[in-house]
């Protein structure tokens, strides 16, 4: 019995050192935070409540739908806005990225006359966009005009006459309030809608404005969406095809990944550390494997130029990174440090005004 209380004890007393070790041990408060590091590769609570509150548009029925046919579930518009086929299809929740310190560092690269610019803007609405501006998405079709840049929000308050100041307006068949600036078949043409005061779409060409309200009109009835809206969670989320996607990939691993992915589903947390999953889909098991080696090399250079370095927390962070096959697909998982972030923004905020 003697012996019990004096393991226990001993345990115990061996615990609390550990923690104290801890404690005042900053790399090793770090190394804990950085097992702790969740990647987001489902849906938060919070996420898939913002979904089911965003599913506001119902979709139209279609001709050959049967009458005992079950009421289709409704949709987020800004994905039917989205729907395929694009390239890069991604959207940002503005609305929460921008108060995180990624965000504060964002909007500090502006210049003083784009900051005294968009505050200008913001006094002649009478509104705060941060407030009113909920996400920003964009859409692009690979060797075309057809990018469509989106901001979603609760935007009644805005005059737009305002903001698209020398525009001609007219109205969609929709009921959108369609806006045109600069010469047409120009650089500057300049095509702008307004659909439902919650969506603000832009485009250089009027046909790219006109498919996407079309399918508003009808609830994104029969249209291909281009990610899942199970896909909708993370500060940043979305698709990017073979040839985008390999233009964002270091000069010796383009060629591979546009020959052998299909396309990445990306998602970003960028709460703190920015953690970024992508999950890879490509044509043949055998080739997404071979890129699968090909990226968790290349992750083991990085480690070993950050260890050279002296970047201790970018190593340890690397070493929570990690790259994996999934039948056919591989997911990888990338940590970047808020710090290297931080980094680059403060530098783009140095530059010449």
């Amino acid at each position: 019995m003697n012996n019990a209380i004096w393991l226990g004890a001993a345990l115990a007393l061996f615990g609390a050192g550990a923690f104290v070790m801890t404690w005042n041990d900053p790399a090793a408060a770090e190394r804990e935070r950085v097992a702790r590091l969740e990647f987001p590769t489902h849906p938060r609570p919070t996420d898939e409540a913002r979904l089911d509150a965003r599913r506001t548009l119902t979709p139209a029925p279609l001709a050959t739908a049967s009458v005992a046919a079950a009421p289709a579930r409704p949709h987020d518009p800004l994905l039917v806005a989205l729907a395929a086929p694009a390239d890069v299809a991604m959207i940002v929740e503005a609305g929460t990225i921008l108060r995180t310190p990624l965000g504060e560092r964002m909007l500090g690269c502006m210049t003083a006359q784009e900051r005294e610019h968009l505050e200008g803007k913001m006094n002649e609405q009478g509104v705060r966009w941060l407030d009113v501006v909920d996400r920003v998405a964009v859409s692009l079709a690979a060797g075309s005009d057809d990018t469509v840049f989106i901001v979603a929000g609760k935007l009644g308050g805005v005059d737009w006459s305002k903001v698209f100041v020398g525009a001609t307006v007219e109205r969609h068949p929709t009921g959108a309030a369609l806006f045109t600036s600069g010469a047409s078949g120009t650089s500057r043409e300049q095509h702008a809608a307004v659909w439902n005061d919650s969506l603000v779409l832009v485009s250089r060409t009027a046909e790219a404005l006109d498919v996407r309200l079309n399918r508003l009109r009808d609830g994104g009835a029969g249209v291909p969406l281009a990610f899942a809206e199970t896909e909708e969670y993370g500060e940043i989320y979305g698709v990017v095809g073979k040839r985008a996607l390999a233009g964002l990939a270091p000069d010796d691993l383009r060629d591979r990944i546009e020959a052998d992915a299909a396309q990445a589903v990306i998602h970003v947390d960028a709460r703190d550390d920015v953690l970024l999953v992508a999950d890879v889909e490509g044509d043949s098991a055998n080739e997404i494997d071979d890129l699968g080696k090909s990226l968790g090399a290349a992750l083991a250079v990085a480690r070993v130029k950050a260890k050279s370095d002296g970047h201790d927390h970018v190593v340890r962070l690397l070493d929570a990174s990690r790259v994996r096959t999934l039948e056919g697909a591989l997911r990888a998982e990338v940590a970047i440090p808020t710090a290297l972030v931080e980094e680059h923004f403060t530098r783009c905020g140095d530059r010449t005004e």
